[in-house]
């Protein structure tokens, strides 16, 4: 093979390249969104925080089945157990708890409100904690004196203002149903933090893939004017 067509198979080879390169840096990031994990031995890091407990630990959000409804409420680190509400009475769990998890926490926000301005909150996107026949079930959480604890608020699917929101309180183990609590609301059109090691990276690339795009460019002249 003749050195110029050896040339003009690399300049061909570099410009491939650099379209490729191209093609797939445009491609946008899926978005991750929120997922459950299931709890084993220990936290996942991409757990979501959700409230405090009496010692000022930091709980999570968390979930279990319970008499076949799947009830919300709050994963104690320290007692590696989730407490709930049921019936008017604190329950509590160990086994096959799940935690709320995500990639990005800062497209989560707690909305102050009441239980009778809940339904009424415009363009909401509450997260759906558990499921209970003829209820909807979305998270919660309300401050108790020196606590921030997790619950379920609770809407009838048979009259739209029907709505509660029922939590425990580790610090006497009872059940708390409170008129004024924040809800928890996902909103995925706020853009992830930049990441300013990959932002430069990736800017790197781009400019090496420019480079070996006009010098493959270049060549090609060179070799189709020289036969």
């Amino acid at each position: 093979m003749q050195l110029r067509q050896v040339l003009f198979y690399f300049a061909l080879a570099s410009i491939c390249a650099y379209s490729y390169g191209a093609v797939v840096d445009d491609e946008p990031e899926e978005l991750e969104g929120y997922y459950w994990r299931h709890y084993t031995d220990h936290v996942p890091k991409d757990a979501l925080p959700g409230g405090r407990d009496i010692r000022g630990e930091t709980t999570y959000i968390g979930q279990a089945l319970y008499r076949g409804i799947l009830i919300p409420g709050q994963f104690i680190v320290g007692d590696r157990k989730l407490y709930y509400e049921w019936g008017d009475a604190e329950r509590e769990t160990s086994d096959n708890i799940k935690i709320l998890c995500t990639k990005h926490p800062e497209q989560f926000e707690w909305i102050r409100t009441t239980t009778e301005e809940v339904g009424k909150i415009p363009n909401k996107n509450f997260i759906l904690g558990g499921f209970e026949s003829d209820f909807t079930v979305y998270i919660g959480r309300v401050a108790i004196e020196n606590t921030l604890a997790i619950g379920k608020i609770i809407f009838s699917t048979h009259e739209s203002s029907s709505v509660g929101f029922h939590t425990t309180c580790r610090q006497n183990a009872s059940f708390v149903r409170a008129q004024q609590f924040e809800v928890l609301n996902y909103e995925p059109t706020i853009p992830p933090p930049i990441n300013m090691e990959e932002k430069a990276k990736g800017d790197a690339t781009h400019t090496s893939r420019i480079d070996l795009f006009f010098f493959g460019t270049l060549l090609a002249v060179v070799v189709f004017l020289c036969q």
